[in-house]
């Protein structure tokens, strides 16, 4: 019987592509000088499945898997790559027919075949070429800037592109994707896995490469899916890590965040480059709105950098791997946050990961610091810091340093008058002096000023207190607010008020935030009494009525109570004493969701002392004018059982 096998013999060893072969001058194929088989022989061949219309085209297979060659090539920056892959068996026939038609079933299919690997198996397919973790040259670097553009490459897939300039051999390869791992972000993030980029169409498109003029930020590569690198670190306190959502990779810059053709161009800005992510600064700041977008020149210095280096350096065994990151941006007013000229804001970022045989756990400190800058809350309160330092390392408390100068806080608007009073006032006349209290949590500053009681006439006026006070806490959470709160009085210590037989008093409040009010207060409460003693007989009446209004956000409610009260009584020879009080109460309360309830209330106190006797009687009426869903009813209160259990208990 006759045997017949099939094998390939790679008769052409070497190959090198002409940069004019390429419709990017070869900037598409990291692989184009010498690239050689070390495959010389393949194994005996599967019988060919052909390729449908590609003129006896078929998949390279031994035992039904694809056979896999032994290749390797010079990068850009002629060093030498080792990869492996597999491939299409074309017949010479076919590449010298000029048949394009031919040629695009074969590419379409090449392109269609299973490329997809997994992070445990990074072993070569059809499709895949396996680059084992060899650092390859993805674009000619620009001399004049620093860094470069190696990456630790796993594995790359190629496509064909037709060209004209060889009939005979009608196609050149390119890189359509490359799996790669970035060791800044890896050694930031605790590893961040492989990553799928495609070469920037940009730098492909310009002749001059990276030193074009229309890519001043060296952008040559771009993540097929935007990747966020989030510190492993904590956040210091409210100048928080920014975690990169990074989109792309630069010669000098390294991991990019951002739209890539806008840090390709040149400019910078912060919100775009962060996507979103959220920093809040002294309660309610957002930290990319101080920090100002930038182009030209100076806008490398407002893009953050992670730099990696071994310690100690090589040729030395590394013992530990260091990633720091110093951010030095320029800032901006932007709210209550007002700059000046010498306004800096740094952030450093120090990661450490050990690499000997029992490494202990990675470690971190990160440092915030702002300097030189007010806060203006409404033109009311000014404070000016001198520093405001956050340091955060792990297994330690956040350490938060405030210097604020002596004369640092500042009244203005319609409390400015707290500014003169301070120079003529006895300081005793302050029931608090001014306030400054720095806790890891925050800063808070005020002033309680007592005001002297104040006499003309019939009119009486005592016990009056301003106070104002403003909390800057340095958490980001939403819980951390910026608000000012502003008083005459308290609730607890009311002004008194008297004219001739009427008298009073009451208190207000507001809170402020910096979104808008918060919490206001205001009560008051008014009078008179009068009384008469004819011997025999005396007694007297009082008649007093108030309201007392409550407004808060978040959630949103409403208080209001008004009420009267009358007071009588009457004494014979002191041997028959009656009295009798009638109180009268409306309050309406209003709930988050638009509920509300109205209620009121009456009640009536009689009490008669004889002698040694005295009786007391005392009536209350309460009615609910208006209600809400919310309130439960007795069912709901009381299971079946209950109710059964509370019945027999008369039974």
């Amino acid at each position: 019987y006759l045997r017949q096998r099939q094998f390939i013999v790679i008769k052409q060893k070497e190959r090198t592509y002409a940069p004019g072969s390429f419709a990017h001058q070869g900037r598409e194929m990291p692989f184009r000088q010498l690239i050689r088989f070390k495959t010389r022989v393949t194994p005996n061949l599967d019988a060919p499945v052909y390729i449908p219309d590609s003129g006896g085209s078929h998949w390279i297979e031994v035992e039904k898997k694809p056979f896999i060659f032994h290749l390797h090539a010079r990068d850009i920056e002629d060093q030498i790559i080792d990869f492996h892959g597999g491939g299409i068996f074309v017949p010479h026939s076919v590449l010298g027919s000029g048949q394009a038609d031919r040629f695009r079933k074969i590419r379409d299919a090449y392109a269609m075949h299973e490329a997809a690997a997994s992070e445990n198996d990074l072993g070569p397919t059809a499709r895949r070429i396996s680059v084992p973790n060899q650092r390859v040259a993805f674009a000619p670097r620009d001399p004049g800037k620093d860094g470069n553009t190696l990456l630790d490459t796993e594995g790359i897939y190629l496509l064909a592109r037709e060209t004209g300039n060889a009939p005979a051999f009608p196609f050149t390869p390119y890189l359509e994707v490359a799996e790669v791992r970035i060791p800044a972000a890896d050694a930031v993030a605790g590893g961040q896995g492989l990553q799928s980029i495609q070469l920037f169409q940009k730098y492909l498109n310009s002749s001059q490469g990276l030193s074009a003029p229309d890519n001043p930020g060296g952008v040559f590569a771009e993540l097929l899916n935007s990747k966020p690198v989030k510190f492993a670190a904590e956040q210091a306190g409210g100048l928080a890590t920014p975690n990169l959502n990074m989109s792309g990779l630069s010669q000098h810059l390294g991991p990019i965040a951002g739209t890539l053709d806008d840090i390709a161009s040149g400019s910078f800005d912060p919100v775009d480059f962060f996507n979103g992510m959220e920093a809040k600064l002294l309660g309610g700041i957002d930290l990319f709105e101080i920090i100002q977008a930038a182009a030209g020149a100076g806008f490398d210095a407002q893009i953050p950098k992670l730099n990696v280096k071994p310690i100690p350096a090589p040729p030395a065994i590394p013992e530990r791997i260091e990633a720091s990151l110093k951010w030095q941006p320029a800032v901006q007013p932007f709210g209550p946050f007002e700059p000046t000229n010498n306004t800096d804001l740094t952030i450093d970022v120090l990661l450490t990961q050990y690499v000997s045989d029992s490494p202990p756990p990675p470690s971190s400190r990160i440092e915030g610091v702002l300097t030189n800058f007010d806060i203006n809350f409404a033109d009311i309160i000014t404070i000016t810091f001198d520093e405001l330092r956050f340091v955060k390392e792990d297994n330690k408390k956040l350490d938060v340093h405030v210097d604020i100068p002596d004369d640092g806080i500042k009244f203005g608007g319609p409390l400015k008058f707290l500014n003169e009073l301070e120079k003529y006032l006895d300081p005793a006349s302050f029931a608090d002096p001014p306030v400054l209290d720095i806790s890891p949590s925050g800063v808070t500053v005020g002033y309680t000023l007592m005001l002297p009681p104040l006499a003309v006439g019939v009119l009486t006026l005592k016990d009056v207190g301003l106070g104002a006070a403003l909390s800057l806490p340095f958490g980001g959470g939403p819980e951390d607010k910026m608000r000012v709160r502003f008083n005459l009085s308290e609730r607890q210590a009311p002004f008194n008020l008297a004219v001739m037989i009427f008298a009073g008093g009451g208190f207000f409040a507001i809170s402020l935030g910096a979104d808008g009010l918060e919490v206001l207060e205001i009560a008051l409460e008014f009078g008179g009494s009068a009384s008469l003693d004819i011997g025999v007989a005396s007694g007297g009446i009082s008649v007093m009525a108030g309201f007392y209004f409550k407004l808060e956000r978040n959630p949103d409610r409403i208080e209001l109570t008004a009420y009267i009260r009358l007071n009588g009584y009457l004494s014979v020879l002191g041997i028959i004493n009656i009295s009798v009080e009638f109180y009268l109460e409306l309050s309406y309360k209003e709930f988050p969701g638009g509920k509300s309830k109205l209620t009121g209330r009456a009640t009536v106190t009689v009490k008669v002392e004889v002698l040694f006797f005295s009786a007391s009687v005392k009536m209350t009426v309460e009615r609910k004018f208006s209600g809400n869903a919310d309130d439960p009813t007795f069912s709901e209160m009381l299971e079946p059982g209950d109710w059964f259990e509370y019945g027999e208990a008369f039974a």
